[in-house]
């Protein structure tokens, strides 16, 4: 079977434009750095266990978003929401202080270059 398939290959050439080697990593790169200008990182301050689909719907809620959010789990009591447009992010920081179930939620923009788990959370 190996040897059926290593035939098969020694028959196939690429043209000019398949040989051409498309370097993807700076596009990826643009295209992380454009959807992060839509996003805000959030750090729930509560001990107490909780349901992380309550908290999604109740800041979907809350802050009325024109386009949407989208809330994805981090890590524990750590988000990434995502908006669908920047008027909307700055609505939702210039809003706040949150707070879920009596407790903060701590936002901040994403910083470029900068892991979510590792950014400092010490203002509300």
């Amino acid at each position: 079977m190996a040897m059926d398939i290593d035939k098969k290959l020694k028959g196939l050439t690429l043209t000019e434009e398949e040989e051409e080697i498309v370097d993807c990593e700076e596009d990826e790169s643009e295209v992380m750095r454009n959807q992060l200008q839509y996003c805000l990182v959030g750090k729930l301050l509560l001990k107490n266990p909780y349901s992380v689909e309550v908290l999604k719907n109740t800041m979907k809620i809350a802050w009325r978003s024109n386009e949407g959010v989208v809330v994805r789990v981090i890590e524990n009591g750590l988000f990434m929401f995502q908006f669908f447009t920047v008027a909307d992010k700055m609505k939702v920081l210039d809003n706040g202080p949150w707070s879920f179930d009596g407790s903060p939620l701590l936002l901040k923009e994403v910083e470029r270059d900068v892991q979510p788990s590792e950014i400092m959370f010490d203002t509300i």
